[in-house]
């Protein structure tokens, strides 16, 4: 190689436009899967925090700090659809909002919960079983579902 032979150095304009395209090809191919993911991440937050609501309402039924006889209500779990928070309530009032909170959380942005029959609380009993028997429920965001059931 001579000195006077001129020496390339970098990459070309249409080299680095080709690597860009490619980068942006990848990029929104990956989007819908991302949101999928935090979707789903999302949904099964909320199902582990229902769970977890489930139990204190069914240990603070059994409980019984009320004094519930027989099927009444002892503990409830109630779900402000405007706030998205999960609460268990200390008073038996079914019908009422939950002023007595026990225990709340905060469900994740953007997921729903919906019980049987468009029903806003479960009450336990003072066996810590469901008053009503089984209870449905679904929790939701985007194209994730999860259906379930409590007893």
């Amino acid at each position: 190689m001579s000195r006077s032979d001129p020496i390339q150095r970098g990459f070309s304009l249409i080299e680095v436009m080709i690597v860009l395209l490619l980068i942006s090809l990848l990029a929104a191919a990956a989007v819908p899967f991302t949101a999928a993911w935090i979707n789903s991440a999302d949904v099964h937050q909320a199902t582990s925090q229902l769970e977890q609501a489930v139990r204190l309402a069914k240990a603070r039924a059994l409980r019984n700090a009320v004094e519930a006889l027989d099927n009444q209500p002892a503990a409830r779990l109630f779900h402000d659809p405007s706030s998205n928070q999960v609460r268990v309530c200390q008073n038996q009032l079914l019908n009422t909002d939950c002023t007595a909170v026990w225990w709340q959380t905060t469900l994740p942005n953007g997921v729903s919960l919906a019980f049987d029959a468009g029903a806003t609380q479960l009450a336990f009993n003072n066996r810590g079983t469901a008053t009503t028997g089984a209870v449905s429920y679904t929790l939701g965001k985007g194209n994730e579902e999860l259906l379930g059931q409590v007893h």
